[in-house]
Formats: C-alpha cells, structure tokens, sequence
C-alpha cells in the first residue's frame, strides 16, 4: 500500500482572483455614468477587506466583511462580503459555513454585466468544487470544475481558467487517473503570473512521482517549490513540502528523518489553523510507527486524529482513519476489532458513494467467526482431557479435597465478582445522578435569574406608572385648581402676571414630567427606544455586554405592531437561550429593513454548539412557528467554542 495515497493535495485557489474581479477595468468601471456614489464607497470598503486577506491578515478581514455585510446595502459590495466570508471558511475547513456564504453571494448576483456576472459564477463553481473535494465527493468536484473551465473559456477569463484546470488535475490525482492529471499541471506551470499556481503545481506532481516510486523527480519537484514558497513566506505551502518531505523519507525506510519532517508540519499547520495538514501528518506518523511495528503507539496516534476530522466533516480524512485502524487491527489479529471498524468505515463510505459492504468485511467476519470456532474446540478437547484426567485420579485423596475445595472456592469468587460489579455500577449511578442534579440546579439558578431581571423590569415600569400617575392625579390637580382660579381673577397688575405665568409653567412641567414617566408602547413609534431599554437592564443584571443595531430606525419604528410584538417576543428568546446555555460576554443585534426584507442577526460568542447533533428546544422551535406565519426563515451557523450566529429573514414586509 503506497503511503501517499492519502497525502493532502495542494489547492493554488485564492482570493486574488476574487479581487481581480472586484477591481477589472477599473478606470473604465469608474467611468460608467450609471454608478452610484454609494456603489463606489461600498467597493472601496470590500477592496479592502479583500486586500486584507491577501496579506495574511485573514482574522482582519473576516470580522470587517462580517461588519460589511450587515450594513452595505448595494447588491455588488453584498455579493464581494459573502464570498470573502466563504473563502475564508473553506481555508479554515468549515466546509458547512463556506457553502452557505457561497450560496447566499449567488442570491444577490444581480449584475447586468454579462462579464462580471459570469465571472461570479466562475468563482463560486471553483468554492463549490473545492469545498465538495475536500468533503471527500470527488466526482461531484470534478464536475463544478468542468463547468468553470466551460464559463471562464466564454469570455476568456484566462486565470480563472488555469484555477479550474488546476482544481480538475488535482481531482483526476486524487482518483488515480496520474496521465491526465500530469498533463493538466505542466499545463497550469506556463501560467506565470501566478507563483502560487506554479509551486502549487510542482507540489502536486511531486506527490505523484512519490506515488510511483520515482524519488528523485519527487524530490526535484519539491525542492524547486520549496525555494519559491520561501519567496512567498507562504506557511501553508511550507507545511505541505515538509509533509511530503517526511513520506519520501519514510518510503525510503528514512524514519526518523521522516518523524522529523511530521513534527514540522504539524506545528506550521496548528500555529496557522491548518488542521486537515496537521491531520494528515498525524497518520503519517503512525503508518511510520506501523512499520517500526509500534501497533499500540500508532493506534493511540492515529486515533487522536479521528474525533478532529469528524468535527471539521472531513468525510475522506475520516475513513483514511478508519483504513489505518482496521490495519492495525488486522496486522495485532484482533479481528474482532477490525469487524467493529469496517462497519464505521462503511457507513462513513456509504454516506459518499451509496456502496454496500465489499468483501474485505465479510472476509473479516469470517476470520473472526473462525478464530471464535477454534477457540470453541480447543477449550472442548482441553475439558475432554480434563475430564479423563479427573477419571484417572479419582481414587487418590489428595486430587478428591482439591476439587472440593475448588468446587466451594468458585462460586465464593463469583459471589464476589458480582459483589464488586454491584459497587461499581452503584458508584457510577451516583455519580450520573449527582451530575444531572448539578444540571438540574444550575438551569434553576438561570431560569430565576431570568425571572428576577424581568421582575426587575417590570417593577421599574409600575414604579414610574405609579410615580407618573401621583404627579397627575395629586399635584398636576392641584396646580391645575389653583390656575383656573387666578385665570378668574381679572388684575392688571404685572407681578400678578408673572405670578401666573410661573405657576402656567410648572403645571405644564409635571404634566410633561408625568408623561415622559409612563411606560412606552409600540403604537406610539418607540419601538426602537423601548428594544434598546429592554436590552440594556438585561445587560446590567446579566453582566452580557449588549449591542443594538438597527437600520433604518424610522421605518422599523413604523411598522406594524404585531410584528414588532414578534420581534421582541424572538429576541427575548434569543437573549434567554444566550444567558442559560452559551456563557457568553458578549452579543450583537443587527435589525435590517432593506426591499421589503427584514433581516434579523443575532450573534453571540458563547461556547456554540453543534446544530444537527443538538436537539430543537422549546424556544427555538416557538420561533419557528412564530416565523412560518410571516413566511419567515432561520439560519443557525454554530461551532463549539466559536460561537453563535442565528440568521433570521422576513420578506414582503409590507404584505405584513
């Protein structure tokens, strides 16, 4: 079995292509009479993210396109903040989020230049095609290549072009198909003016070489690439060539050569968030400890890997892991173990391919069932011998007390056995027990902390209605009493007018007074206001640091008032979810009204969670049904320890 074949493969895709689009022509895009003011401003803002992320400076630019995207209201700038966030994903390997950016940059590819239009299309078939390689669907890769190679050729987009040649040269690689994808790579090392392209290629073929065995053109290949990532000071590039440094080593029986290399991937790869290299030099190791015939050591090392590959959905790295394991098991006879392992490998296979169980499980299964049957009959003749020997020395007294006292001495032990095994599982029910209970208690103490903060805001309310209501009913009267009784008094004279005047004043004064005291309503268009007051003493009782957005402010104010009952109905829920399960400091509210569309985003930096292994509670499955009377959706983008961000959008806003 070649070691390469599960090696990473080298992607030379980035977003510079993404921001030559932004930036084509631009004296004579500058030039059209039907560009707005705004639409400039707006394309100088997503050049600069842009710009950003081609410094390496990636976490700057994800949060400036994720502040651009709330707020840029033109349908270019919306289309450029949304691809961004989906390369920035697919470099991170969150395959999930970078297809859902990619998705929503498609909804608002609304250009009327043929071009640039297509131009987008381009770019997001070659993030499809990425995203879906890296997932392990390789045919499904292949084919969003073939139709970025057919658009990009429409209009001669010449880089754009040789990306998608590249991207199909590395799919026919990962099947095998070396002829096509050798050819395709020479092809992509005349583009010169892309150097990552180019060492991206030589990266490429000198996995394949390695594949057939031919170290010396592997190594050549290599080190002409090494020499131009030093160039580039490109960590990612750096960490692949000393992956690939480290097989060749191994392969030529080079082992600690070749853990030496591992160790240097792996640390680029963690210090930059390469996680799928990191994963891929991990197996590497422990095929090199496999063939130093370290079986417990490679397990432990490849195994560690597994539960990482499952939470970035890496579906190919994950059987990769699962092959390793079942031959380490096959290599220890454990087929037991083997036969439990090729059925998770399977299920991960099928949820590619849709394939049945091939032989290599049911040859397992039978080993296993051979090796159970053995087992039956040499413990069979040993009992036969037993039994014979019993026969034999039945006559000697010795062999008679040893039996009887063994025939007493087992069920003692048994007794025992069973004894300890009752302790033990008592001991881990109490401790389940005391754990659920601990739950129990903690959700109490939020649930009444909730519940005092509400109690704390409505009480504020009936103490200004009661305050506003003493200022009206008692010296409002009052006030008003005495000043109709001057207003009957007909003086002329200056002091008693001012007299009046003053006591005008002061009535007017506290009947202002009372007014502004009175809790606020959504008729009266203080919506807004009174969000804002809500969120803030939820912030000071729940010490969450509590940020409001809304544009634009009038025209939310105005609208109608069941919707915005149902907007602070939602938000409540949101911001009860966020104080009783994320354990965040921190949560942003952006309230946008643009077209006719509400768009609601709550976002906060909690621990996160997992959406599809996490089952709907109460309050999220209440929006819902809230949001299906206003044909509404809901978006949940969550990871653990990365947050939680909940998309939600309301359209036809005046059919409300």
């Amino acid at each position: 079995m070649l070691k390469h074949l599960h090696k990473i493969i080298f992607s030379c895709t980035s977003i510079v292509f993404f921001v030559s689009s932004a930036q084509i022509n631009q004296k004579k895009f500058q030039q059209k009479p039907d560009q707005t003011k705004l639409e400039i401003e707006e394309k100088k803002l997503t050049d600069e993210a842009c710009a950003l992320y081609n410094n390496n400076e990636e976490v700057k630019a994800y949060h400036l396109a994720h502040k651009l995207i709330k707020k840029v209201k033109t349908a270019r700038a919306k289309v450029n903040s949304n691809l961004l966030l989906a390369y920035y994903f697919n470099k991170k390997s969150l395959i999930d989020s970078s297809l859902y950016y990619t998705n929503e940059a498609l909804k608002f590819n609304t250009v009327t230049n043929d071009s640039l239009k297509n131009r987008l299309y381009v770019l997001v078939y070659n993030l499809k095609a990425i995203n879906y390689s890296n997932r392990g669907l390789i045919e499904e890769s292949k084919k969003w290549h073939l139709k970025g190679i057919e658009a990009s050729q429409k209009y001669n987009e010449t880089d754009l072009y040789f990306t998608h040649v590249h991207g199909l040269a590395l799919a026919y690689s990962k099947i095998g198909d070396f002829e096509n994808a050798l050819a395709m790579f020479k092809q992509c090392l005349k583009h010169t003016n892309d150097p990552e392209m180019v060492y991206g290629s030589y990266i490429n073929m000198s996995e394949i070489y390695g594949r057939l065995k031919d170290f010396d053109k592997s190594n050549l290949y290599l080190n002409k690439a090494k020499n131009l990532c030093e160039e580039a000071k490109n960590s990612k590039c750096q960490a692949i060539i000393s992956l690939d440094l480290g097989a060749n080593s191994q392969e030529q029986g080079k082992i600690d050569e070749a853990m030496s290399f591992y160790n240097k991937s792996i640390s680029i790869s963690n210090e930059n968030g390469y996680y799928r290299i990191a994963l891929i030099a991990q197996r590497d190791m422990g095929k090199a400890l496999i063939d130093l015939k370290k079986y417990n050591d490679a397990k432990i090392i490849i195994s560690s890997g597994l539960e990482n590959a499952i939470e970035l959905g890496l579906l190919d790295e994950q059987t990769a892991i699962y092959k390793d394991l079942i031959e380490i098991s096959v290599l220890q006879k454990d087929y037991k173990n083997a036969f439990k392992l090729s059925s998770d490998f399977y299920k991960i296979k099928d949820s590619i391919s849709q394939l049945q169980k091939d032989k290599e499980i049911n040859i397992l299964e039978v080993k296993y069932k051979t090796e159970q049957k053995e087992k039956e009959i040499t413990l069979l003749k040993k009992d036969q011998k037993l039994q014979a020997s019993e026969i034999e020395r039945q006559k000697e007294i010795k062999v008679i007390t040893l039996i009887s006292f063994l025939v007493i001495l087992i069920p003692i032990i048994g007794l025992l056995v069973l004894y300890y095994q009752k302790l033990q599982t008592q001991s881990l029910l109490n401790s389940k027990q005391k754990e659920v209970s601990g739950q129990k208690i903690a959700s109490l103490i939020k649930d009444q902390e909730i519940k005092l903060i509400k109690a704390s805001i409505l009480g504020q309310d009936k103490a200004r209605k009661k305050i506003a209501q003493e200022l009206h009913d008692s010296i409002g009267g009052n006030l008003a009493a005495i000043k109709l009784q001057f207003s009957s008094i007909s003086n002329g004279n200056s002091k008693f007018n001012t007299i009046y005047q003053q006591l005008d004043e002061t009535y007017n004064q506290v009947r202002s007074l009372s007014h502004n005291l009175m809790p606020k309503r959504f008729h009266q268009n203080d919506f807004i206001l009174l969000l804002n007051e809500y969120m803030q003493n939820i912030g000071n009782a729940s010490n969450i640091n509590i940020s409001i957005s809304v544009y634009p402010k009038e025209a939310i104010d105005n609208l109608d008032e069941v919707l915005q009952n149902e907007i602070f109905t939602i938000l409540q829920e949101l911001i009860t979810n966020t104080i009783k399960h994320a354990n965040a400091q921190k949560a942003d509210i952006q309230l946008d009204l643009i077209d006719n569309i509400l768009n609601l985003v709550f976002e906060d930096n909690g621990k996160g969670f997992i959406p599809s292994a996490t089952k709907t509670g109460i309050g999220l499955a209440n929006i819902k049904n809230r949001l299906r009377d206003f044909k509404g959706t809901l978006f949940i983008d969550s990871h653990p320890k990365r947050g939680t961000i909940i998309n939600i959008e309301i359209p036809n806003i005046n059919a409300v």
